[in-house]
């Protein structure tokens, strides 16, 4: 992507002190562009505030403060490093918390797992005689009001959508999928093209309750869901997602803030400075002090609210983000995501003054936040404009070739030869594109034939 060189700078001093030195000396260590251990840094913040902090901008208007961040960047850009020295503190946080409460997590498993025996043992009738459905009701009763002393789990990797809710379920209502791979967003596209739902992605960002019945085991009940997703992935499967008419339809891309990162290939020096001791040790204390409070059972949650000049300046964003929306602005193609930019701003806002132990949001915090959304809105325009649906390729000639794969019959391979043989009358008509734009849509996929240099067109249906 040609049009990353003319992104403007991330603009790091916005971010808090400690995180700002420690992305800046990542940057340089590691010789990888600032915004991309900024925003995989960003998306560690949301992680340490989600569950506890909100931002209360009136009386019936709140903003949480988990994130969707991905950071894109081509294959040999040392993304898996650099996720995993920002990372790092949270995986020690939480390995600390565990050894310091093992006994109590062990005896709460314990007693789970004896009182589901019990049920069990109670719901087997015993020769002539049938279960005692007293002490049924009274065991499950006892089950669901058990509050278990589980394992933290604050990152997540590999994890599919019915595992989510289960882990959301588990940790209290909120988690963070932390991921330097594309698996997710092939999940989702699967999903997608099989009438799957995600809608767990969707409503735990916006912190609405998921509720899923079981029949025959117990159901999930999740109020208030708090989820963050930090991310990075190659160019080409940010641009399936974006395009993705059901991804799009369904508001998931408007939900994320992406980072089109620089290439620094061909002009690393190789030979860089170690990060900074001091500067790690701040950054890596920082995340414990949060994260303190987040893994503290007792500690209440709480909201920050805006100051007048901060109410102020969210004013003046607000106003100044609206013409946005209008259907002859130059961003009409991308209301989805400029509809969300304000509240992305105070999210961002709330984190930054935690961070800063800031009891108010006042307008120096909204103007920093403001210039970070910004940036994220110049990624966005560049990610959604350059990487619209191939202008060759015809939506009924979408609809042509995929009407041709799905009345293949099922018992022949569709090769792509065999495929093209078939559209060589068609007039005016690309395959390539074709076939590139319906993959990009999620709705095929190709792999390669064992034992032969063919390959196979297969539906996600």
């Amino acid at each position: 992507m040609n049009h990353k060189e003319n992104l403007p700078p991330f603009p790091v001093t916005a971010l808090p002190k400690a995180v700002a030195d420690m992305c800046s000396a990542v940057s340089e260590s590691m010789e990888v562009p600032l915004e991309l251990p900024s925003t995989v840094a960003l998306g560690v913040l949301a992680t340490c505030c989600q569950s506890k902090v909100t931002v209360r901008i009136k009386e019936d208007f709140i903003e949480t403060t988990n994130l969707f961040t991905l950071t894109i960047a081509d294959s040999g850009e040392r993304k898996s490093p650099v996720f995993r020295i920002l990372t790092e503190p949270v995986y020690t946080a939480q390995k600390d918390y565990i050894a310091i409460h093992e006994d109590e997590i062990e005896n709460s498993e314990i007693d789970y797992s004896l009182l589901e025996e019990q049920l069990k043992e109670a719901k087997r009738s015993k020769g002539d005689k049938p279960a005692d459905s007293g002490r049924v009701r009274s065991l499950y009763a006892e089950l669901r009001k058990f509050k278990r002393f589980v394992a933290p789990k604050l990152l997540v990797d590999d994890i599919t959508s019915e595992k989510l809710i289960a882990v959301l379920d588990e940790q209290g209502g909120s988690v963070t999928i932390a991921s330097a791979e594309s698996g997710l967003f092939i999940d989702l596209r699967n999903k997608a093209a099989t009438s799957g739902s995600f809608d767990v992605y969707l409503k735990a960002y916006s912190g609405d309750s998921v509720d899923v019945k079981r029949i025959g085991r117990k159901g999930n009940s999740i109020e208030n869901p708090r989820l963050s997703l930090i991310l990075t992935c190659q160019t080409d499967v940010a641009a399936s997602m974006v395009n993705n008419k059901t991804f799009r339809d369904k508001g998931l891309p408007a939900r994320f803030l992406y980072a089109l990162c620089r290439s620094n290939l061909g002009f690393r020096v190789v030979d860089t400075a170690d990060i900074p001791v001091d500067v790690k040790e701040a950054y890596n204390l920082l995340i414990r002090r949060l994260l303190d409070n987040t893994l503290d059972k007792e500690s209440p949650s709480y909201e920050i609210p805006l100051t007048d000049d901060g109410r102020v300046a969210y004013h003046e964003y607000g106003k100044a983000n609206e013409p946005r929306l209008r259907n002859d602005g130059d961003y009409a193609h991308m209301r989805d995501w400029f509809g969300k930019v304000v509240g992305q701003m105070l999210r961002i806002a709330g984190i930054i003054a935690v961070c800063e132990r800031r009891a108010e949001i006042d307008s120096d915090i909204i103007r920093r936040a403001s210039s970070l959304a910004e940036w994220y809105a110049a990624n966005a325009v560049a990610l959604f404009t350059k990487t619209k649906p191939n202008s060759k390729v015809r939506e009924s000639d979408t609809e042509y070739l995929l009407n041709i794969l799905k009345k293949w019959d099922s018992d022949k391979e569709k090769t792509i030869r065999d495929v093209r043989r078939i559209t060589i009358g068609r007039q005016n008509f690309d395959f390539d594109s074709t076939l590139e734009e319906l993959q990009t849509q999620g709705h095929i996929k190709i792999i390669k034939k064992q034992g032969s240099k063919s390959k196979i067109i297969e539906l996600n249906l």
